[in-house]
């Protein structure tokens, strides 16, 4: 169900046996231009999007564009969410929320409704609001030279504790779990020299050439990242990419897990990963400090994670066995509403039940356009022998008229 504004009140509650209900198909409920819609091949800018096109629905699977209507420039607000993400949108953008249950009374499970940016904005107020996460996201993106011949859990294992400079490609561990998995899923032999694991032969020539590909070849730990082309990888290759990271770098407490790094780039894809998985992270970043010598270290950024199941993002025994499942619908809460000037935007429909689109690089779920032409269709669905005939048109239509 979704809350009628206040001409959708009049509408509903008029006793006139004919009502004229004027303005343009697609009205209102728009994002600024500039923001990215997930797809299938990647991120595009809405402005971008053709009817037919093919987008991202908020269960994570492929969409088709079905209605793109430009609204011009419109007053805009910036939406930041507890977990760090943003988006702008008008007033009028529809969004699929749920308000926060206390107590005894949150054991009976959610309510989700629609309601305006404008609605939220007076919800805040007094509620935390919520929205879903989406579930993980299925990219098809295909590359004319694709790089990706090493296994995603190994190449999370050599961005987490890998040395990857001066002719030589080596890991660190001391658990034979990742020792045997990085094993069987590289073609080649590994030398022991300690705790560390070297490379050598065709394989170590093999490595060298692959991540030379990538740009990951000489990386530092503070300047270590995410290949794109593992990025809009399956999700299955995804996840395994994020198990050889938290294996390595992640740990678990309470059953609540964080990956932590001195790469800011390398942290900040990671916590990609975990949003297009259906995830939620949020990053913070401390500069350590000897309590003796008060020497500083470099800047260390941790994120934090919650996945719906926090196993699945370990391979690892002793880390996956402390993990801990989320007992309830995992959610993004609204942090703040503020008005951020005027922008171009455009709103678009999306071919799928649940209306439900996916947003920016910060993977917001939200709710594609819904036009007042329903108020029309149901007022005639609610009685018996009425007929109705509809004529709209589009704003470009109506500004050359």
């Amino acid at each position: 169900m979704y809350t009628a504004q206040p001409k959708q009140v009049l509408f509903h509650n008029a006793e006139a046996g004919e009502v004229l209900y004027g303005g343009a198909a697609g009205g209102g409920k728009a994002v600024t231009n500039k923001t990215l819609i997930v797809t299938p091949f990647g991120l595009r800018p809405v402005s971008s999007l053709k009817v037919g096109d093919t987008v991202t629905s908020g269960d994570g699977t492929p969409t088709k564009v079905i209605g793109v209507y430009p609204q011009g420039v419109r007053e805009v607000f910036e939406i930041t969410f507890q977990d760090g993400a943003k988006i702008k949108v008008d007033g009028e953008h529809l969004w699929n929320y749920s308000i926060a249950r206390k107590g005894k009374w949150r054991k009976s499970g959610l309510e989700w409704k629609v309601g305006t940016t404008n609605q939220l904005i007076e919800l805040i107020k007094t509620n935390k609001v919520l929205i879903p996460l989406t579930k993980p996201v299925k990219f098809t993106r295909s590359y004319r030279h694709d790089y990706r011949k090493i296994h995603p859990y190994v190449l999370g294992v050599l961005l987490g504790d890998g040395h990857l400079s001066n002719d030589i490609v080596s890991f660190t561990s001391v658990d034979e779990e990742i020792i045997e998995k990085v094993f069987e899923n590289t073609n080649g032999k590994w030398s022991k020299s300690g705790i560390s694991y070297n490379a050598i032969g065709s394989l170590r020539k093999e490595l060298i050439h692959i991540l030379s590909k990538l740009n990951l070849y000489g990386c530092k730990s503070n300047s270590k990242f995410i290949p794109e082309q593992y990025k809009y990888w399956t999700v299955e290759n995804r996840f395994e990419l994020l198990r050889g990271l938290m294996d390595t770098d992640g740990t678990v407490n309470d059953g609540k897990a964080s990956f932590t790094s001195v790469s800011e780039k390398l942290v900040k894809d990671v916590q990609w990963l975990v949003r297009s998985l259906g995830g939620r992270a949020t990053i913070t970043s401390r500069i350590p400090k000897n309590s003796k010598t008060g020497k500083t270290g470099q800047r260390a950024y941790r994120l934090y994670i919650r996945m719906p199941d926090n196993k699945d993002i370990f391979y690892l025994s002793r880390k996956k066995n402390i993990a801990s499942k989320y007992k309830k619908t995992l959610k993004r809460a609204i942090l703040s509403i503020k008005p951020a000037g005027k922008e171009e935007c455009t709103c678009i429909r999306v071919d799928h039940p649940s209306s439900l689109f996916v947003a920016t690089h910060d993977f917001i779920v939200t709710h594609n356009t819904f036009a007042i032409i329903w108020d029309a269709v149901e007022f005639c669905l609610s009685y018996k022998n009425v007929r109705a005939a509809i004529f709209r048109r589009t704003f470009p239509e109506l500004e050359k008229s």
